[in-house]
C-alpha cells in the first residue's frame, strides 16, 4: 500500500483507473523477483509454503471463482477475483517470502514505516493547509486516487508496528522520535474517517 502510494503522490493523482492497483501489484512482484533471485537467499521450506494459511487462502480463491457463474453481477465478481489475487495471494506469497528471514523482515518493516509515516506528515501538511483531497463528508485523503478505508487500515496498521516499536525501544531517544512519528500517522488516522 506504501509503495502505492508513493507512486501515486508522484503521479500527482493522476494515474488512470486502476493504477494505484497495478502499481501496488508491480511494488509487490518486484520485491518478491529481488528475493528469490538474490544469490545469498535462502529458500522458505515447503512447511512455511504450504501450512493451513496457504490452503484457506487457496479454498477462498477456488470458493470465488466456483461462485463466480452464479454471479449476480458477473463482471463486478470477476473484478473482486482479480482484486483478492492481487490484494490477498500476492502479498501473501510476498509474506511468506520476506517474512522467512529475520533481516529482510526488519527491512521490511522499516521501509513500510518510513514510507508511511512520510505519506502521513505529507497529509498533516495538507491538512493544516487546506490542500487534502475530501471525499465523502469530512473524510480526506491524500489525493482523489487514494482510498479514505485504504489510508485509514495502512495508518491503523502503521500505528501497531509504531507501538511495538516504541515498546521495544532500548533508548529514550528512540522511543521519543517514534512518538513523535506517530502523531502524523494518528492523524491522518482520524481525518480519513475510516473504521479501519
Amino acid at each position: 500500500v506504501t509503495g502505492a502510494t508513493l507512486i501515486s503522490l508522484l503521479a500527482a493523482g493522476h494515474l488512470p483507473k486502476g493504477g494505484t492497483v497495478a502499481a501496488y501489484t508491480a511494488w509487490l512482484l518486484l520485491g518478491l523477483a529481488v528475493t528469490i533471485f538474490r544469490r545469498d537467499r535462502l529458500h522458505p521450506p515447503l512447511r512455511l509454503v504450504l501450512d493451513f494459511s496457504a490452503a484457506g487462502t487457496i479454498a477462498l480463491g477456488a470458493l470465488m471463482l466456483a461462485r463466480l457463474p452464479a454471479s449476480g453481477d458477473y463482471a463486478y465478481g470477476l473484478n473482486k477475483i482479480e482484486l483478492y489475487a492481487i490484494v490477498c495471494v500476492v502479498p501473501y506469497l510476498v509474506g511468506v517470502v520476506v517474512g522467512f528471514t529475520r533481516r529482510d523482515l526488519q527491512l521490511f518493516f522499516g521501509v513500510y514505516v518510513a514510507m508511511a509515516v512520510a505519506a502521513a506528515i505529507y497529509n498533516s501538511f495538507l491538512l493544516a493547509t487546506g490542500g487534502a483531497n475530501k471525499q465523502f463528508s469530512n473524510r480526506y485523503s491524500l489525493d482523489a486516487s487514494i482510498d479514505v478505508i485504504g489510508l485509514g487500515r495502512t495508518m491503523g496498521e502503521v500505528s501497531l508496528v509504531l507501538l511495538f516499536l516504541i515498546v521495544r525501544a532500548e533508548t529514550v531517544r528512540t522511543r521519543v522520535l517514534l512518538l513523535l512519528a506517530l502523531a502524523p500517522v494518528a492523524i491522518t488516522f482520524v481525518s480519513s474517517g475510516s473504521r479501519g
